[in-house]
């Protein structure tokens, strides 16, 4: 029925009007985790087609200058999560369209054989629900499972050393926190350390500048905004829907979940904000 929806409005005409009251002088920022490289090329093909990708990195230095009248019309960041090891398989698809991206890594999980904890908790534990507990305490729960952060397991889930390196050309690495931790529920002193610990290892190890942060889960607070300012972040990434202007806050850029989706009409509707701007008109 859903997918019949997203059909129904890419059609109607109403993406198009959508797209050109609320995207087209401002800068979107889109959001994947573990597209398939065919759902990525997908993709690319048609946001190169509507949009113009620019990096977050050129979003930033038009900050920098008070206004982004010089950025082109429709402009459209594309930010990855997590840093999961099937991104590199994505390479080709990225050098084939020649745009960049940007893709968060947890700097405590990439290049080793560590797990993400909601992976491991996928058909074990209510994944939603230990997002909800203190840190402690979602620690404590995964343990009944037998995950711990620290844990070498036989196979990897996050990119290697060697696959950062391969695609520093064309994506630009940023950083994720350590292990992914909600940080609105974790201690200031903890919040302070996954921060600066993430920055140093990220920008030490593996030769990186990094200036991003996407919170984990999208959550943030007063706290998690002073703590990333402090830890000399230039910036904060939520999924709070919406689109990014001279206004926005840097420490609460928004952006569009578009769910790794295969369905272009999906793609289409998600990218452009509609299916978010409707959701919200049904909540309210």
């Amino acid at each position: 029925m859903k997918n019949l929806i997203f059909q129904l409005l890419d059609r109607s005409g109403l993406v198009r009007l959508f797209r050109a009251l609320k995207q087209r002088r401002a800068v979107t920022i889109l959001l994947f985790h573990d597209p398939s490289p065919a759902a990525m090329e997908m993709a690319l093909a048609y946001l190169t087609e509507n949009y113009r990708i620019i990096s977050l990195a050129t979003y930033l230095e038009a900050r920098k200058t008070g206004t982004t009248e010089g950025l082109p019309d429709y402009a459209a960041v594309i930010t990855f999560d997590d840093g999961h090891k099937g991104n590199y398989a994505l390479l080709p698809v990225f050098k084939k369209y020649g745009v960049p991206a940007t893709v968060f890594l947890c700097s405590a999980i990439v290049d080793t054989q560590r797990h993400f904890w909601f992976l491991e908790a996928e058909g074990q534990l209510p994944v939603e629900e230990l997002k909800g507990l203190s840190n402690q305490e979602r620690l404590d729960r995964l343990s009944e499972i037998g995950f711990e952060e620290q844990k070498e397991y036989a196979t990897r889930q996050a990119l290697s050393a060697q696959e950062i390196g391969e695609m520093r050309p064309l994506i630009d690495f940023q950083s994720h926190t350590r292990f992914h931790p909600i940080l609105t529920n974790c201690r200031q002193a903890r919040v302070r350390t996954t921060l600066q610990g993430a920055k140093q290892k990220l920008e030490e190890q593996f030769g990186l500048s990094i200036y991003a942060l996407a919170y984990p889960n999208g959550d943030y607070d007063a706290t998690t905004i002073e703590e990333t300012r402090n830890a000399g972040y230039r910036c904060g990434l939520t999924v709070d829907h919406g689109f990014n202007d001279d206004t926005t806050d840097l420490y609460r850029l928004r952006r569009l979940d578009v769910n790794d989706t295969c369905n272009i009409h999906e793609l289409v509707v998600k990218s452009s904000g509609l299916w978010q701007h409707l959701k919200a008109l049904r909540r309210s």
